[in-house]
């Protein structure tokens, strides 16, 4: 996605994608995403989870990278497909780690069905701001 002088930048693509596609939540959770003070890698691995890019089970299996006899149950867990939703969301393990920490952060949260709500919530939850 080059700019207007023919030049790649991560920000001539993010312009494209709010242009293309992206409603107004979508728009409001990346801008906040983006400007995040976590390091970089972590910043980026979140977005890659939110727009379901982990290189989990199930989008190996449909990339073709995994046979086609390969297993794609949790590893976690050992049930249900292993997608991103699942292993960072509805997992039994996982769940009990959020569970965990809520009660900890004395926070009453209902999971979310993707990851994008959750960072959602999480950041309205917690009144995160970032400048």
């Amino acid at each position: 996605m080059p700019d207007e002088n023919g030049m790649f930048s991560v920000n001539s693509s993010y312009r494209v994608l709010v242009e293309e596609g992206l409603g107004v939540e979508e728009e409001w959770a990346f801008v906040k995403l983006w400007k995040s003070p976590a390091p970089s890698k972590v910043v980026a691995f979140s977005w890659m989870a939110i727009i379901d890019r982990i290189p989990t089970r199930s989008n190996l299996a449909f990339r073709r990278v995994l046979a086609t006899g390969d297993p794609q149950g949790c590893v976690l867990c050992g049930h249900g497909e292993e997608t991103t939703t699942h292993l960072f969301l509805h997992c039994n393990v996982v769940a009990l780690i959020w569970r965990k920490l809520m009660d900890w952060l004395e926070i009453n949260l209902i999971t979310p069905s993707n990851l994008f709500m959750h960072f959602a919530c999480w950041s309205d939850t917690c009144n995160l701001s970032f400048s």
